[in-house]
């Protein structure tokens, strides 16, 4: 007997978004002006149908990952408007130049340390 093929879907009707707040971060992936975060806490929007979203949205879509990037001066910008002080967004950024500092710090201990590492772990199944 033949069998049938199922076909497996999901579908979506409605879309509820969450609105975060932008706030002073720490990311160390920022290399100038003041990292921005994600706050915790969010706001709910009521439930959308899913459609009439994408109709709305369709000018408004980022398509490339560089669209969702912000300047160093968007940024400040940002920070300006949340009310957030010129000695807090430096303080942010010695922090993320420290975090950044470290890591590199890291990686080029790792480089040196590799092929003592190796020399160490051969010996060890010895």
């Amino acid at each position: 007997k033949r069998q049938q093929k199922k076909s497996k879907r999901v579908t979506f009707s409605t879309v509820q978004i969450r609105r975060y707040p932008m706030i002073l971060g720490d990311n160390p992936f920022c290399s100038s002006g003041p990292p921005v975060s994600l706050g915790w806490e969010y706001d709910v929007m009521p439930e959308t149908d899913l459609l009439r979203y994408d109709r709305l949205r369709k000018d408004e879509r980022r398509t490339n990952i560089k669209q969702l990037i912000l300047s160093a001066i968007q940024r400040n910008e940002l920070m300006d408007r949340l009310g957030v002080s010129l000695e807090d967004r430096r303080l942010a950024e010695r922090e993320v130049h420290k975090i950044q500092r470290h890591r590199a710090m890291e990686g080029i201990w790792k480089d040196v340390t590799a092929p003592f590492e190796t020399v160490f772990d051969s010996a060890r199944r010895m």
